[in-house]
């Protein structure tokens, strides 16, 4: 593609790209699944722990909704939603 349109005409467009992106984020506010956040949440702890307990669920909630969030403020309570909906639906046992 540079060969073909210059590396100035590709730097422009990506940067136009850059700013698009950066005006989206802007505007659209991210939305939280509550169930795929549980996903998520368990699987990780599940991948990287093994084992489980209510801190390490709820630490890898606050990282999931920081990630997905971008910063972005969430309703209080919002993880440990996440949490009780990994033990309502998964048989996950504190050790």
């Amino acid at each position: 593609m540079i060969g073909v349109f210059g590396a100035g005409t590709v730097y422009r467009l990506a940067e136009r790209a850059r700013a698009a992106a950066a005006a989206v984020w802007a505007w659209v506010r991210p939305v939280v699944d509550v169930a795929l956040a549980a996903v998520d949440t368990v699987a990780v702890v599940y991948v990287m722990r093994g084992a489980f307990k209510r801190h390490h669920l709820l630490a890898e909630a606050r990282r999931h909704l920081a990630h997905t969030l971008h910063g972005w403020p969430h309703q209080p309570g919002l993880d440990e939603q996440i949490v009780l909906v990994v033990y309502a639906t998964y048989d996950v046992v504190s050790t």
